[in-house]
């Protein structure tokens, strides 16, 4: 089952460079296996806890991972002219 925040490879990525699509697939194949871990009841306490804590950490990775649109880059001045 595929959700909205998974990200999939793209076959035309050059896979010599670490893109935007194989970067959040990594993310993903990591969030997804620390999901399988922390779903085991047999996971406690500073274990599940670690656990946790990495996945909070993927998922921000995740989103800040996320391929830049025309409209965030202008909202974040990446086009502004530089003062002097």
């Amino acid at each position: 089952m595929q959700s909205d925040n998974d990200v999939t490879r793209d076959d035309t990525d050059d896979y010599d460079l670490l893109t935007f699509g194989e970067a959040g697939a990594r993310l993903t194949d990591e969030i997804k296996q620390h999901q399988a871990l922390l779903a085991d009841p047999g996971v406690t306490g500073d274990a599940r806890v670690t656990l946790e804590r990495r996945l909070d950490m993927l998922i921000d990775a995740r989103e800040r991972n996320r391929k830049p649109t025309l409209q965030s880059m202008k909202d974040s001045g990446f086009f502004r002219r530089p003062t002097r």
